[in-house]
C-alpha cells in the first residue's frame, strides 16, 4: 500500500484489520527471531499509528444507539469516591473546623434551640440497615420514629432490649468543599456502657458507601 499516493483515503473496515493482523503477527515473528523486548521500531510504529488513524468509521459504529453512554451516575460515583478520599485523608481538626463552620451557617437567624436547615438528625438499625434522616436532631426521636416504620413491616416488634444497637448520627449538608452530605456518626457513649461494636461500625460504613448518598465517618 502507497500510503504518499492517497493521503486523503481511509482504508475500509476489512483492509485495516487485515493491515493491522498482518502487522501484528510481522512484529511478533521478529520478535521471537531476534530476542527483541517487544518494542517496535520507529518505522513500525509509524505504519501502525497510520493505519490506525486512517481508517473510516463504519457507519454502525457512529450510531449513538450502539455506543454505552457514560451516565451521571457513573460521574456521581467518580465525584462520591474522590470526595470519600478526601475526607478520609482530612486532618481531624480541619473537619471539625469545617462541620462547625456549616453549623454556624445553618443556625444563623435562627432560634437558641434550632440547628437549622443544613443540619438533620440520622438514625439507622445495624441489623435492618433501615435508616432515617430527620429535621428533628433529637436521637431519642428518630430512633422512635425509625422503631415505629420497621415495626410497621414486621410481624416481631423491637424489644426494649434490641433498641441498644441503634446508631445516632448528624447530617451536615452544603459544607464548603463537598458536593456529597457528611454524615458523623456517633460511637456511643462509655459512661453507660453503650460502645458500638467495631464489627457493627464496619458493616454501618460499608452499607452507607455502597448508597453513596453520604459521606460516613464515626467521630
Amino acid at each position: 500500500m502507497k500510503f504518499k499516493e492517497n493521503p486523503e483515503d481511509h482504508f475500509d473496515t476489512q483492509a485495516r484489520i487485515e493491515a493491522l493482523e498482518k502487522l501484528d503477527k510481522n512484529l511478533s515473528d521478529k520478535m521471537k527471531e531476534g530476542g527483541r523486548l517487544g518494542v517496535p521500531s520507529a518505522d513500525e510504529s509509524l505504519v501502525q499509528n497510520y493505519i490506525r488513524n486512517r481508517i473510516k468509521v463504519p457507519e454502525d459504529l457512529t450510531d449513538e444507539s450502539k455506543f454505552r453512554i457514560v451516565s451521571e451516575e457513573t460521574k456521581e460515583e467518580s465525584l462520591y469516591t474522590s470526595e470519600l478520599a478526601k475526607l478520609k485523608n482530612m486532618d481531624r481538626i480541619d473537619l471539625k473546623k469545617l462541620l462547625e463552620g456549616c453549623k454556624s451557617r445553618s443556625q444563623e437567624d435562627k432560634n437558641l434551640f434550632s440547628m437549622g436547615d443544613l443540619l438533620k438528625g440520622f438514625e439507622i438499625d445495624p441489623e435492618t440497615l433501615e435508616y432515617i434522616e430527620s429535621a428533628d436532631h433529637s436521637s431519642v426521636l428518630n430512633r422512635i420514629k425509625l422503631i415505629d416504620r420497621i415495626n410497621s413491616n414486621r410481624e416481631d416488634p423491637i424489644e426494649d432490649n434490641e433498641k441498644r444497637r441503634f446508631v445516632s448520627g448528624m447530617v451536615y449538608h452544603d459544607v464548603k468543599g463537598f458536593t456529597t452530605p457528611i454524615l458523623m456518626l456517633i460511637p456511643g457513649m462509655a459512661k453507660i456502657g453503650n460502645i458500638v461494636p467495631k464489627e457493627t461500625k464496619e458493616k454501618v460504613i460499608r452499607y452507607l458507601k455502597s448508597k453513596k448518598k453520604y459521606l460516613p465517618l464515626f467521630y
